[in-house]
């Protein structure tokens, strides 16, 4: 992790950047998964792909369940800390007019 954030070319991106790096991000996750699941019909037993996971037994999540959860666990967060970052607060709580609202240092 920290090999990207200290290669980022740019000391700040913008909320526009950002989103579109967010979105870039989920779509690697989209594409990687959906390469797992092709590799599993190599498996000499496939395991039933569908709405279950592999708690319930020799199942995986079809991509949209996975990209659903991933949704469900990481939007909250991601959505939390742009906002925080959008309108930044100073000491007192307040907001903080001198920094620039929609550039995000990573």
């Amino acid at each position: 992790m920290g090999a990207t954030t200290w290669s980022y070319p740019d000391p700040a991106v913008s909320t526009e950047e950002l989103l579109r790096i967010v979105a870039a991000l989920r779509q690697g996750f989209r594409e990687a998964y959906s390469a797992y699941l092709t590799k599993t019909e190599t498996f000499s037993r496939h395991p039933e792909i569908g709405a279950k996971w592999p708690q319930d037994g020799y199942f995986l999540p079809s991509v949209e369940v996975f990209m659903a959860e991933l949704d469900h666990r990481s939007s909250p967060q991601t959505l939390s800390a742009v906002l925080v970052e959008a309108v930044p607060r100073g000491p007192s709580g307040g907001e903080t007019p001198e920094r620039n609202r929609g550039v995000f240092e990573p």
